[in-house]
């Protein structure tokens, strides 16, 4: 895992940096990469997914629903608990009327029960 961590602590650092011409800056490369790691990784995709979904939501997102060939995808209610946890960060840190903030629990169960999913608790959580 520690190279694992230096590798992300590395793209984090370029993808959040001043230098937005650098080819690592943005959320591109740590989605790809954290998107190659899997279940086998689950702490550290969680802990890294942070600040990308603070960067761009969308992409964040991605990390968790797009399935890399010959990758076991994260569980599901591992994604959930950790996208709750960050929305509930997200609408506290909101501007009033943000009607965005706290919509990526949603998002995530709406493309599980598309995925086939069939969970009560998934339909009954939307």
């Amino acid at each position: 895992h520690g190279e694992h961590r230096r590798a992300l602590e590395l793209l984090a650092k370029q993808g959040q940096g001043a230098d937005e011409g650098h080819v690592l800056h943005g959320v591109a490369s740590t989605v790809e990469y954290l998107q190659g790691l899997g279940a086998a990784h689950t702490p550290l995709v969680l802990e890294f997914s942070r600040w990308v979904l603070r960067e761009d939501p969308v992409e964040g997102l991605a990390i968790f629903t797009t399935v890399t060939g010959g990758v076991t995808p994260l569980q599901n209610d591992d994604v959930l608990a950790h996208l709750r946890a960050f929305d509930e960060d997200a609408e506290a840190l909101a501007p009033e009327g943000d009607d965005k903030a706290g919509s990526l629990r949603v998002r995530y169960l709406e493309h599980a029960i598309a995925a086939g999913e069939e969970g009560a608790s998934y339909h009954n959580d939307l």
